[in-house]
């Protein structure tokens, strides 16, 4: 199995295994939406997502830097919290009707949860980080 398709197949696990009832979010779309991100990062890199050490090795000689991926998951988690801070501060319009704004509260109480799941994504990265440099000095 490639890694991109073992990705999938562990995403798959985990969001359909993690997801809430409550949202009513179809998991498929996700996924589709996944596929894509990995398609189009694999055409742009010539490469699948690097995930054993020599797959790591092979695409550091190729592209003459290191690969890390929990140092570009901080990266990508700091992009999103940035985006998620600029939707939960952007301002709702005084045009909006009575259940335009109501709705718009909904979105921002969904937001407050989405940072707080990136902020604390973000403590767990940096410390898998942190334990992944101890692994490599020992």
């Amino acid at each position: 199995m490639k890694n991109n398709d073992l990705i999938i197949s562990k995403a798959q696990e985990f969001f359909n295994e993690l997801k809430p009832d409550h949202l009513n979010v179809n998991v498929d779309d996700i996924i589709n939406l996944l596929k894509e991100r990995l398609d189009k990062g694999e055409k742009s890199y010539g490469r699948q997502v690097p995930i054993t050490q020599s797959d790591l090795t092979e695409w550091t000689k190729i592209h003459k830097k290191d690969r890390d991926n929990i140092q570009e998951s901080i990266e990508e988690i700091l992009d999103a919290c940035v985006y998620c801070l600029a939707e939960y501060l952007s301002d709702e319009s005084d045009d909006y009707s009575r259940s335009q704004k109501e709705m718009s509260k909904l979105k921002n109480r969904y937001m407050l949860v989405v940072l707080d799941n990136i902020i604390y994504t973000t403590f767990c990265l940096f410390k898998a980080a942190e334990l992944k440099r101890k692994v490599n000095e020992m």
